[in-house]
């Protein structure tokens, strides 16, 4: 009972902190924009050369200062939820997730829009690849819990939480099913991008 109190205390707090540090922030980009990013990133990745430039493009949109201290300000708070406790941290930091979804794409139809309030807000290019046999699947290109870190961050071996909570927040909004998320690939694995799978219950 203590430890469920505490979650939703510290949820609560989560969710108001990540609401001001991404409300703060709008990249101006258009759909066209992401779409010619994504490409980018898929043609790189097919080539072998993929994640050569953390969040270079919400830098070039954003600004290289805007964009570092955006994601200096959403590591902090990350990194520090994992150091004082990792299970209730990242539990927390996946709830946070969830309801930010729900803030964040109230009003949105489908996931193209969606991804492109994700885009203005900084958080990553979430790129739908699709579903197949009960299993969706996406990948989030210059993720800002990620993106850059190098393979040994001391806290396991994928660190999204948050975007895994905002896949979830995506599909039960699209598909109207609670799904199961699982990251699958990660930039701290060595991995050039986030790769999430989605079971549909």
């Amino acid at each position: 009972m203590l430890e469920s109190k505490a979650v939703k205390h510290d949820l609560e707090g989560m969710k108001n902190i990540l609401w001001r540090i991404h409300n703060s922030v709008e990249y101006r980009v258009t759909r066209s924009e992401i779409v010619r990013a994504m490409r980018a990133w898929r043609a790189a990745n097919k080539r072998g050369s993929g994640g050569v430039n953390p969040r270079g493009f919400f830098k070039r949109i954003g600004g290289v200062e805007v964009d570092a201290g955006l994601v200096a300000a959403h590591r902090s708070l990350l990194f520090s939820m994992y150091a004082a406790d990792p299970a209730i941290g990242r539990l927390v930091m996946r709830k946070a997730g969830r309801v930010f979804a729900e803030i964040a794409l109230e009003g949105t139809d489908g996931v193209d829009e969606a991804t492109h309030v994700l885009a203005r807000l900084g958080i990553g290019l979430f790129d739908f690849i699709g579903c197949r046999r009960g299993v969706c699947v996406f990948r989030v290109y210059e993720c800002i819990s990620c993106s850059g870190l190098p393979g040994a961050s001391g806290i396991g071996d994928s660190i999204c939480e948050w975007e895994a909570g905002i896949i979830e927040g995506i599909t039960e909004r699209v598909f109207r099913i609670r799904p199961v998320v699982q990251e699958v690939k990660c930039w701290v694995k060595g991995d050039p991008y986030c790769e999430f799978h989605a079971l549909l219950r």
